[in-house]
């Protein structure tokens, strides 16, 4: 089983993955996560940078409940985004804020970049890297963020789809504790899922052909955020995920259904 933590966080959601943990949340990096381990409660237009230690685990489940794999992550944590008057570069992802004020915010992202790591070439040989144009949109009410992304492949060949992400989630304070809990949704069309998970035999003559169609996957999160001092914070976090038997059934997966992901953060806030 190919099970890999989230590479560029989060590198999204999403950046937290079993070989793929869906890479629109790997790549879409400012979800809203990391806003609600902040308390956000507008739109904020600040860069920030953040950087520490990390120790998390992935573990799944097939259909029927069997043991599907697991693996150890970590040891580097970093979070940043560097804003210049209306643009921002944010990991692997280049935008600007179309329009905005303090309960909407609309941002333009026209280059996205998802990269086939090499651990996976195994897997994944023939996958040249993805490159997405889309937007996000994201609301605020009180402790309430709802946040809608979407991304179109623009690259040349027979890769080209897209895929559409929602989450909404809420924050609490309790005493020196910012709690959080969201919930979400992604599809990916079948051209995008075949990207993602799918085999042609002869390119990758080891694993047997596959050809997926388009599929939904659905996903929760619970998180904490506790600050240590000024500067040093610590957060954890839990994530499940049920991904679609479109992507289940691949051979890349090997039948992994239920994602789980925990994460256990020491980080400096600059």
């Amino acid at each position: 089983m190919c099970l890999k933590h989230k590479p560029f966080i989060n590198l999204i959601p999403w950046v937290i993955s079993a070989c793929l943990f869906f890479p629109l949340s790997m790549s879409w990096a400012a979800d809203i996560s990391r806003e609600l381990r902040q308390g956000a409660t507008g739109a904020t237009t600040e860069g920030y940078l953040e950087l520490g230690l990390s120790l998390g685990a992935v573990f799944a489940l097939e259909n029927d409940g069997a043991w599907a794999g697991s693996e150890f992550s970590g040891p580097v944590h970093a979070e940043w985004r560097f804003q210049k008057g209306r643009f921002f570069v944010e990991d692997a992802q280049l935008g600007f804020e179309a329009w905005g004020n303090e309960s909407f915010n609309i941002e333009a992202i026209p280059v996205m970049v998802i990269l086939a790591r090499e651990e996976e070439k195994n897997k994944y040989e023939g996958r040249d890297p993805v490159v997405l144009t889309g937007f996000r949109a994201t609301h605020y009410s009180g402790s309430y963020i709802s946040q809608f992304q979407f991304g179109g492949d623009i690259t040349s060949g027979d890769n080209n789809g897209w895929a559409a992400l929602f989450r909404t989630g809420r924050h609490y304070q309790y005493r020196n504790w910012n709690l959080y809990a969201s919930l979400g949704f992604a599809y990916l069309d079948h051209r995008f899922n075949n990207y993602v998970v799918g085999i042609d035999e002869s390119i990758n003559p080891d694993y047997p052909e596959y050809h997926p169609g388009s599929g939904w996957d659905f996903f929760a999160e619970f998180g904490a955020k506790y600050p240590l001092s000024e500067n040093w914070v610590f957060s954890a976090a839990a994530t499940s995920m049920i991904m679609d038997d479109n992507q289940s059934r691949s051979p890349i997966l090997e039948g992994a259904k239920f994602v789980n992901t925990t994460e256990f953060v020491f980080a400096y806030v600059f």
